[in-house]
């Protein structure tokens, strides 16, 4: 069987990220032979940013499929069935556009799906938007560390982008991440193996590039000192 994820641990900190996901109605459209079906309003708000797109229940369920068959590392909620009859019916669309939207908000908080490439492709989301919450789900490796520090410092480069790092949830894992590393630093860093050091001192420059971008900015550069970071 497979092993179950931390969603405990990570569910917390994409709780106090601000990406959310929902579906606030659904629509009743035609497709190109004129046979009617429904389109879910998917709204995603990007840390104040928002975008929308429709999506099928047939999307919804590639998405689910898909994740299934990368078999990730954590039990996956499940999606509401198919119904052949009825499903145009008022009541029927609304309790699945329930169901739906707690199936994506519930997908947010598995560590496993975030890292993954398939939700942010059924989100049509941009790499912005998925390398910040890639960041909070890292797993503990140094290597996984500095590969995601590098795309993170490739976003906040870019000043368009430095909105999503501007909240207390990103700064707040910063200024841990920082802690940790200058602790580590002094009592186990001799005893490092060459591959895995390479990958800490990799990611050192990367989280000075990202700071050093941060303090350039006012409200990140308040949040900083919020989170005790100077």
């Amino acid at each position: 069987s497979r092993p179950a994820c931390k969603e405990r641990v990570f569910s917390s900190t994409m709780d106090a990220y601000p990406l959310i996901l929902s579906l606030p109605r659904a629509d009743t459209a035609r497709s190109a032979l004129g046979i009617r079906h429904t389109a879910y309003v998917l709204e995603v708000d990007d840390c104040g940013r928002t975008y929308t797109r429709h999506r099928r229940y047939t999307n919804f369920l590639w998405l689910h499929r898909e994740l299934r068959r990368r078999e990730l590392a954590c039990t996956l909620p499940e999606l509401p069935p198919k119904k052949a009859i009825g499903c145009m019916k008022p009541d029927f669309v609304d309790r699945r556009r329930q169901l739906l939207e707690g199936y994506l908000q519930a997908l947010l908080r598995l560590s496993a799906v975030v890292l993954d490439d398939a939700l942010w492709a059924f989100l049509d989301a941009d790499l912005a938007t998925a390398i910040v919450p890639r960041f909070l789900c890292r797993p503990p490796s140094h290597t996984d560390t500095f590969d995601c520090l590098t795309q993170l410092a490739k976003v906040v480069a870019q000043e368009a982008n430095v909105f999503r790092l501007c909240n207390k949830a990103v700064l707040s894992n910063l200024a841990t991440f920082v802690q940790a590393e200058s602790v580590e630093a002094a009592f186990h860093a001799p005893l490092q193996v060459q591959p895995a050091l390479q990958a800490r001192l990799g990611s050192r420059m990367r989280l000075c590039s990202i700071i050093r971008s941060l303090l350039a900015h006012e409200r990140a550069r308040q949040g900083l000192v919020e989170v005790g970071m100077f």
